[in-house]
């Protein structure tokens, strides 16, 4: 008889505590975030996982807008919902600040921390004509071990926030790729 009460005061428990959660998640869920998207793609690709982390820390939903939606297969890169007065201002570069979001809010600023998104695991799946467009220049490069070098030159003489790497890093980076890995092309942007 013992057992059995137990075991209905654990059900019991269970179902209340079932209850006590499904009142916290959906206590929170009714609020947006709102994100603009700004720079060029590596940019509104890190700011899109950024918000996407804030959310899911937060228990929110996502309205996001940029150019990101042109290139993949993303549902909120064209949300109409009506933006909020409330605005977070994160700032440029290298800033993390953690965030608790309870209320639809706009969030300003590059979101340039991985710390948003350390814990989140998203895909990105280019759109069909991307793809097509992709497969017609790479081609001819088949058969080649393709390495992108983004350099950004004019950018680190324009900014002090970072540092230019000495020619050598280049170097050095370029031998590791000839070394580890045949037949290697290297595109510089």
């Amino acid at each position: 008889m013992n057992l059995l009460l137990d075991l209905l005061v654990v059900i019991e428990f269970k179902k209340m505590w079932r209850c006590i959660c499904i009142l916290v998640l959906t206590r929170h869920i009714h609020a947006t975030i709102f994100k603009k998207l700004n720079a060029r793609l590596g940019n509104q690709l890190f700011q899109y996982a950024s918000v996407k982390g804030i959310a899911a820390k937060n228990l929110q939903d996502t309205c996001i807008f940029g150019d990101i939606g042109v290139y993949f297969d993303i549902k909120d890169a064209k949300c109409t919902i009506p933006q909020p007065s409330e605005h977070i201002d994160i700032g440029k570069y290298a800033t993390y600040i953690p965030l608790t979001i309870s209320h639809d809010t706009v969030i300003d600023g590059y979101l340039q921390s991985y710390k948003y998104f350390d814990d989140l695991h998203l895909t990105f799946k280019f759109k069909s004509a991307v793809l097509r467009a992709a497969s017609i220049v790479l081609a001819p490069y088949k058969d080649k071990t393709i390495v992108g070098i983004h350099v950004r030159h004019t950018h680190h003489t324009e900014v002090t926030y970072s540092n230019f790497p000495p020619d050598n890093y280049f170097v050095s980076s370029m031998s590791y790729f000839e070394q580890n890995y045949n037949n290697v092309h290297f595109v510089v942007a």
